[in-house]
């Protein structure tokens, strides 16, 4: 199998998985962040007609 990273830089693997869960963690905010803000703009149209 062969690796993107050469072998000098090796990363341990618990560093490796926070990692991992620190991207999935920053996306999941960030889907949260926009669905809010799409939310927030469909209202705009209505709160402009009245």
């Amino acid at each position: 199998m062969i690796s993107a990273r050469s072998p000098d830089l090796k990363v341990p693997s618990q560093l490796d998985g926070a990692m991992t869960l620190a991207i999935l963690g920053v996306f999941g905010i960030l889907s949260i962040v926009l669905f809010v803000l799409k939310g927030f703009i469909d209202q705009l149209p209505e709160l402009f007609a009245s």
